[in-house]
Formats: structure tokens, sequence, C-alpha cells
């Protein structure tokens, strides 16, 4: 069973952590989790960031 859903979203706040920045107006690949978000900067292995729905709503919103 599979409970991942590959989606797209818009960054709508700029979001920077200790290594990666994302960038308003830029869109992204997220992979949605029951509990949790995971969104990529460049689509690499490396290169994401987990987020809450709390969390991810403040800087991304999915594309439809």
């Amino acid at each position: 069973m599979d409970y991942k859903k590959e989606r797209t979203c818009a960054c709508i706040n700029n979001y920077e952590d200790e290594n990666l920045i994302f960038h308003k107006g830029r869109e992204y690949q997220v992979d949605l989790f029951p509990l949790y978000y995971q969104v990529y900067q460049n689509g690499g292995w490396e290169d994401y960031i987990f987020m809450n729905e709390e969390e991810f709503q403040k800087y991304f919103k999915l594309i439809e």
C-alpha cells in the first residue's frame, strides 16, 4: 500500500533552513505523507526538508 503522493507546490514565502533556500514564486516537488510533507529543493536525494502541515501552509501552496 502506497501512502505517499507526489505533487508540485509553489513557494508563497521565502524559506531558509540551515542548508537550503526556497524562493517565493518558484515551484518545487513535494511528497505528501500522512503526517508530514517532504519538499525537495532540486528533486535530489539530499536536498529536501520535512514540514508538518502548519509549517507547510505558511510557506507553500499545493498546485492543483
